[in-house]
């Protein structure tokens, strides 16, 4: 991993979910690997770590752009917000996104974040 690498933290219910794929559509797996990358962007961002940023995505480009009807968008953004991994706010411009669960890869960011996240995770 390089030096701006970071951890997650998920359930082994959500590694479960994510590897159950839909027919000839972008894998739950490679989607949600999509919203990390785009919290990514806001942790290396932002000077504080980016991590309690949400960025800002509407359900009819995700639906496009993974070919996926817009009720399994909501339906996904859904069981991930309850499994604890996002949070989802619907607001006038689309639907803010936070990945929760997120950590710079240097220990003094993970502290500061209360998490005991190690390589072995």
């Amino acid at each position: 991993m390089d030096s701006n690498g970071f951890y997650i933290a998920i359930s082994d219910c959500l590694i479960r979910f994510l590897g159950k794929s839909l027919p000839n559509r972008t894998s739950r797996f490679e989607a949600f690997q999509y919203l990390v990358a785009k919290q990514k962007v806001k942790v290396d961002q932002d000077f504080d770590g980016g991590v309690r940023i949400p960025f800002l995505a509407k359900v009819s480009d995700l639906s496009k752009r993974w070919n996926w009807s817009r009720n399994t968008v909501f339906s996904f953004l859904r069981t991930l917000e309850n499994d604890g991994a996002i949070e989802v706010k619907q607001c006038q411009n689309g639907t803010l996104i936070r990945v929760l669960n997120i950590f710079r890869k240097d220990a003094k960011t993970s502290e500061n974040n209360g998490d005991s996240c190690s390589a072995e995770r």
